[in-house]
């Protein structure tokens, strides 16, 4: 075992609120794994990062903040990003991250477009994506009052 390093006091209740995240991280991955059966997290990862790339204007626009409070966003509102933005959100390697695109592309979660990649319109009530947001949701629902105690 290594000693600690100098410096590095352990506030009170930070083991705790460290042992909550860890659990949650673990049932996330669950979810993932319930939801997808068929892939693979860096799959899940690039499809994900896509999605809020994609959707990333509601957080600048109150009008689209609206919006998507009501139902999904104009096609034209969506962002692309670039596969190259992709891998270096996801720590993932680019050749891979282009193979994980080609193939979300082809299943037709995602779309390329001019300057990169985009989700696909109102993919949220597509397949499992709902029951696994819905999941998702409930689970940083969850996280926040745990930490809160």
């Amino acid at each position: 075992m290594m000693d600690a390093e100098p410096g590095t006091e352990i506030e009170r209740g930070e083991r705790l609120k460290v042992l909550r995240a860890v659990e949650a991280l673990l049932r996330i991955q669950r979810l993932v794994i319930d939801h997808f059966p068929d892939e693979d997290m860096g799959t899940v990862a690039v499809f994900l990062t896509v999605a809020a790339g994609s959707l990333s204007v509601v957080h600048r626009n109150n009008t689209a903040y609206e919006q998507m409070m009501d139902g999904p966003l104009p096609r034209e509102w969506f962002r692309p990003i670039s596969g190259r933005a992709v891998a270096a959100s996801c720590g993932l390697a680019r050749e891979s991250v282009r193979r994980r695109l080609e193939y979300l592309e082809k299943i037709g979660e995602i779309e390329r477009v001019e300057g990169g990649y985009q989700l696909c319109y109102d993919v949220l009530s597509r397949g499992q994506n709902l029951a696994f947001s819905r999941g998702l949701v409930r689970e940083f629902e969850h996280v926040h009052r745990m930490m809160a105690r």
